[in-house]
């Protein structure tokens, strides 16, 4: 018997693809653990001494089951 609600697997599985992209660019990926913010991937980078640098790019992850693609063939999602 499965855990997880499919709207929860959804979102395991958005964090986990932006996961493996941002790995292999060689970024720095963390992922928000209480989303207050609407945010939930921040991608990062570091100069050669360590320090991190901006810009960050903040992210609000998004998966669906089915897809319902507009007239010009976009997917998109509203957000607050």
């Amino acid at each position: 018997m499965a855990s997880l609600f499919p709207t929860q697997q959804k979102e395991q599985y958005s964090i986990a693809f932006a996961h493996a992209v941002v790995a292999t660019a060689g970024y720095a990926f963390q992922a928000t653990i209480v989303d207050d913010d609407s945010v939930d991937i921040t991608i990062r980078s570091r100069r050669g001494d360590g320090a991190w640098i901006k810009p960050q790019l903040d992210i609000q992850a998004k998966c669906t089951s089915s897809p319902n693609y507009g007239p010009t063939g976009n997917l998109s999602f509203a957000l607050r």
